[in-house]
């Protein structure tokens, strides 16, 4: 027997403090091709006052009836005795996500209940199945959601965010999965979708960097400072070693592919630049060789710049002071 449960959940204020707390469950008993039985109940929270907005708006659940609910003690024991009443010995939990079986432990802690034993082991199906989805070998995501899911598999209607129902739409995937019954046009379909949604996302948080570097840093921009090696400068070198593309740091000097430059024979400029992003451009003179190497920003990099900038100022002011 394979039982799929699914629960919703809203946060209960307790202490200062807030606690993810079922306030319904709903599970489905699946056997020889088809579903067997299902058992659905509302649940009253300890300390419940009322659904918050997001989760009333999105379950369609009314404040009342998870008042005159039972408690979370009852549902779960009767809930168990399904499963164990309704399966030998072999049974399998599944469930979508990590959040059920995380919440049921939280609020079974929450409320001094012992969970029972019939909830020990719940197999989480979103990665596994997730991973079934495939476009020209690539794994589109590792944690589709539902709705991603039952279009990839044909299964019409869409989430309704109701603990019977998402069982049920949980049962209905897994079983089109061992069926091996996914639609390769609606998979491509879905690939497009992920794949400009990960580009726009991409291109929001590259416009967003951008704006927090001229905010940090713009004041540079067109300054230039000699770079002295002093220890402490060479260590913030050290920490951002890859990405000074052409050259490599150490600890006595830089080095390329054919050569090695002690520190004293280098003549080294640091400046800031704004072209297509914020830039910091280190100007090297080695003998009668010169090197320029490139430095696009970034949030990790840009500190470390900052950071020699400050070392190298203060030295100067030191230094003018003396």
């Amino acid at each position: 027997m394979e039982y799929y449960i699914d629960g919703e959940f809203d946060a209960v204020y307790d202490h200062g403090t807030h606690v993810q707390c079922l306030v319904s469950i709903g599970i489905v008993a699946y056997a020889n091709g088809k579903r067997q039985r299902s058992y659905y109940s509302l649940i009253r929270p300890r300390r419940f006052h009322r659904l918050s907005r997001v989760v009333q708006k999105m379950t369609q659940l009314q404040n009342e009836d998870i008042r005159r609910a039972r408690s979370f003690a009852q549902v779960i024991q009767e809930a168990a005795q399904f499963i164990q009443s309704n399966s030998d010995k072999e049974y399998r939990l599944y469930s979508f996500g990590p959040d059920d079986a995380r919440t049921l432990r939280s609020h079974a802690a929450f409320e001094a209940v012992t969970l029972p034993s019939a909830f020990e082991e719940i197999i989480d199906l979103q990665r596994i199945l997730s991973r079934q989805v495939v476009w020209e070998k690539v794994i589109i995501s590792p944690t589709l959601s539902l709705d991603d899911l039952k279009f990839v598999y044909g299964i019409e209607g869409a989430v309704i965010h109701n603990a019977f129902n998402d069982a049920v739409d949980l049962m209905r995937i897994h079983e089109a999965a061992r069926n091996e019954k996914l639609l390769h046009k609606r998979v491509h379909t879905l690939w497009v979708q992920k794949e400009q949604h990960r580009q726009e996302v991409k291109q929001r948080n590259y416009e967003k960097m951008i704006k927090v570097l001229h905010e940090r840093y713009g004041r540079y921009i067109g300054q230039e400072r000699k770079i002295c090696f002093y220890p402490d400068v060479i260590q913030q070198l050290l920490y951002m070693k890859d990405s000074l593309e052409g050259i490599h740091i150490s600890e006595e000097g830089l080095y390329d592919a054919d050569h090695f430059y002690p520190y004293e024979t280098i003549q080294a400029y640091m400046c800031w630049e704004d072209q297509a992003i914020l830039q910091v451009v280190l100007k090297l003179r080695i003998a009668e060789r010169k090197m320029k190497v490139v430095c696009p920003l970034t949030y990790r990099n840009a500190a470390h710049f900052a950071g020699i900038w400050h070392m190298l100022e203060h030295n100067e002011k030191i230094a003018s002071h003396d």
